[in-house]
């Protein structure tokens, strides 16, 4: 009788395993598609934190990032992650940082719940990337221009 539930214990162990595994595996496959896709102007001088949660907002546009979503974004370990309070003051200084270069207004606070963009932000956030990617494309083709390319 023991050898059978020392069997039993040891497959439904294997199972566990290979669940465990199989959902380390998702949980990477969303930590990568929570990966910055974008890279905000360092004139901006965002924390690489603060540019992780910035580009999950910007991602999910006005949907609501729930605030254990914008704690896994902003870092890229699976173990100790920051402590929510943490998320709100970072959240804090990405609006304050924003302030500073002209765009107010764009992060949203769902109480209790995350963050989101308001629809303002978005447009003001794609108005601002466009001209930091107009302002690099002009120093490119200048550099270009200067060794003769």
């Amino acid at each position: 009788m023991n050898m059978h539930r020392l069997d039993a214990t040891a497959r439904h162990l294997a199972r566990l395993v290979e669940e465990n595994e199989t959902l380390r595996e998702e949980v990477r496959q969303l930590r990568e598609q929570l990966e910055p896709s974008i890279q905000f102007p360092r004139t901006w001088r965002l924390t690489q934190s603060e540019s992780r949660i910035l580009c999950a907002l910007y991602a999910a546009k006005t949907r609501i990032v729930t605030r254990e979503s914008a704690v896994i974004a902003s870092t890229n370990r699976e173990d100790d992650l920051p402590d929510l309070q943490i998320l709100s003051v970072s959240v804090s200084r990405i609006r304050t940082k924003l302030r500073r270069v002209g765009l107010t207004s764009v992060i949203e606070t769902a109480w209790g719940i995350g963050y989101h963009l308001s629809a303002d932000g978005v447009i003001a956030l794609n108005k601002a990337l466009a001209a930091e990617q107009r302002r690099q494309d002009a120093l490119d083709a200048s550099l270009r221009a200067g060794r003769g390319a």
